[in-house]
């Protein structure tokens, strides 16, 4: 079955090497686009979360019934509300503040406890997704989460973000509702 490319179509080792080598998998026809500096970034940042920490994952589901009662209260007395994300940035805050253990990273040789409760909140873009902080939430009203969280999804979007705003979250937070997700697991 090997078709010889030597001498008068004699079979040459060459021959059976190619012949005994497994194929490539063809890759599906397709365009590349190259990445964007953020959205390497962003791939970076992911793989080193990911890469070197034991992880585990919990679904629970939970009635939010009240909590939109208590967001419409709101929405009556005040301008702005808060939305169902600064509902649950002021409900990490304050689980995390209840049970310290879980506000905290893995860090080669320990386990760091982080002091305060620093909070991500993914905010996806059409470049990529990035992580504004909000930082000491466990010590701030859900007022002041709702301005500040605004605040700086608002810069997010137009990409007037520094460093320091997006980075050192002890926490994030990804809120995929919206679009009638009703489970994902975000790295």
């Amino acid at each position: 079955t090997v078709t010889g490319t030597g001498p008068g179509g004699r079979v040459v080792e060459d021959d059976l090497m190619k012949a005994s080598a497994p194929a490539a998998p063809a890759m599906p026809p397709g365009t590349d686009q190259p990445l964007t500096q953020m959205r390497k970034a962003i791939a970076r940042a992911t793989v080193q979360s990911k890469a070197p920490v034991p992880h585990f994952y919990l679904t629970r589901e939970i009635d939010m019934e009240a909590a939109e009662q208590f967001r419409n209260q709101f929405k009556q007395g005040r301008q702005p509300h808060p939305s169902i994300t600064d509902l649950l940035i002021k409900a990490v805050a304050l689980a995390l503040r209840k049970h310290p253990e879980l506000n905290a990273s893995y860090a080669g040789e320990a386990i760091r406890r982080y002091e305060r409760v620093d909070i991500g909140v993914a905010v996806g873009m059409e470049e990529g997704l990035i992580t504004p902080v909000i930082r000491d939430c466990g010590a701030k009203t859900l007022e002041a989460i709702s301005a500040e969280s605004r605040t700086l999804i608002e810069r997010a979007k137009q990409k007037r973000l520094q460093p320091q705003e997006y980075s050192g979250a002890t926490f994030s937070i990804s809120n995929l509702g919206m679009f009638g997700v009703d489970n994902f697991l975000a790295v």
